[in-house]
Order: C-alpha cells, then sequence, then structure tokens
C-alpha cells in the first residue's frame, strides 16, 4: 500500500505540480470544518462502545448502534454537502481562493460525503475485530485509486484529481458498507434508537471531541492559509 501511495504522489507531483497540491490541501483543510458536524466526531465512540458490545455480546446493542450513527453520518453529511455547495460563493470569498472552481469544489464534497460513510464503516468493522476485511478493502481501494487518478488527470488534468476522489470515495464506501451489512442488518429509520442508553453514552463520549476537534481544525487551517 505505501508502494501504491508513492506512485499516485510520484504522478501527481508530475502532472498537477504544487499549484494542483495547494489547491487540493486548501479545500481538504476547508471540508475538515464539515467534518465535524457530518459524524467524524461519532468515530472515537463508535468504536469504544462497539468493541465492548460485541466483546459482551449484546448484539441488540451493536444493531442499534450502527443504525443510529448510520442514519446520522447519511443525513448530516447529505445535508453539509449541499449547504456548503449553496454557500459556495460566500465561502469562495470568504475563505478560499480565486484558484477553487466550482468544479473542484463540488467534486470535493461528493467526496467528503463518501468519505464520512467509509469512516463510520470502517469504525464499525474495527469494532468487529474483522480486520482482515478493512485490509483488503484498502487495498483495493489504493489500487483502484492509482489506476483511475492516473486515467483521469492523463484526460482532465487537476479536475481529474477531483472526479478521481468522489468516485474513489463512493466505491470505497459501497465496499464498506456492504461488508457491515453481512454481519448487521440495517433497518428502516426510528427516532426510538436516539432515546436509548446506547445514544447517551454515544453523545455524551463524544461531545469532547467535537470541542477540541474544532480548536484543532482551526489551528490547522489558520496554519495552511497564513
Amino acid at each position: 500500500m505505501m508502494f501504491v501511495a508513492l506512485v499516485r504522489n510520484k504522478y501527481l507531483a508530475v502532472n498537477i505540480g504544487a499549484q494542483g497540491f495547494g489547491v487540493f490541501n486548501l479545500l481538504e483543510s476547508f471540508f475538515h470544518y464539515a467534518n465535524l458536524v457530518a459524524g467524524s466526531w461519532l468515530s472515537t465512540a463508535s468504536l469504544k462502545y462497539i468493541s465492548e458490545y460485541n466483546s459482551e455480546g449484546k448484539k441488540e446493542e451493536v444493531k442499534i448502534l450502527f443504525n443510529m450513527t448510520t442514519y446520522l453520518v447519511f443525513f448530516s453529511a447529505t445535508a453539509v454537502s449541499i449547504i456548503f455547495l449553496i454557500l459556495f460563493p460566500v465561502f469562495k470569498s470568504a475563505f478560499l481562493s480565486d484558484e477553487i472552481l466550482f468544479s473542484y469544489y463540488a467534486f470535493f464534497a461528493a467526496s467528503f460525503w463518501g468519505t464520512s460513510l467509509v469512516n463510520l464503516f470502517r469504525v464499525v468493522l474495527q469494532g468487529l475485530m474483522d480486520i482482515k476485511k478493512i485490509v483488503r478493502i484498502r487495498i483495493i481501494a489504493q489500487i483502484a485509486n492509482l489506476l483511475l487518478v492516473i486515467l483521469l488527470v492523463y484526460l482532465f488534468d487537476l479536475l481529474g484529481l477531483f472526479v478521481n476522489l468522489a468516485i474513489i470515495s463512493l466505491f470505497t464506501a459501497t465496499l464498506f458498507f456492504l461488508a457491515v451489512k453481512k454481519k448487521i442488518k440495517l433497518e428502516k429509520f426510528s427516532f426510538s434508537w436516539y432515546r436509548t442508553s446506547v445514544a447517551k453514552k454515544i453523545f455524551s463520549f463524544s461531545a469532547i471531541d467535537v470541542f477540541l476537534g474544532f480548536i484543532d481544525q482551526t489551528g490547522q487551517y489558520l496554519k495552511r492559509i497564513l
């Protein structure tokens, strides 16, 4: 996997250059704020409690946690992506640069949506101790990423990078979802999940992560733009 990443980065360095990496890094830093709202704060708590419930044989609690967090991340990531797209002119003038085209921004928003789900499903598999499945999916995704980015950057230059990010994130999210679905059933949405003791534990544990994440991302963003 390190070799694949090395080849990919070398290819990108030659073909999109420092300016292309600058555009990518700026968007990545900016969308980290969206991650705080769209469910990244659930990762640590989800891993902790899925691992505990799974080791104790509490399958019902594992199912509730998976369903609750899946719908929460799905709806919040969708809402944040739409809001960010609508407010692109405002964000561009206030926080981004003239080099950020809407096409770059839109595909990055799509990749953000997919990555939000990838992070959650990976944590679920990790909590269920299915490390082999995680490794297999990551290898497949890395190889697909390398082949696709070479093709798309060759055809569309910098735009190809962002198209690749969107496709690979959605592809990887699908692979992880199918892997998790074999172990836990995704049920119809229910508000009752959010009134359980499982929900209370998740939200209480995650509150501090939101605060610390916001402070950390603000510092990282300021470093990038100064």
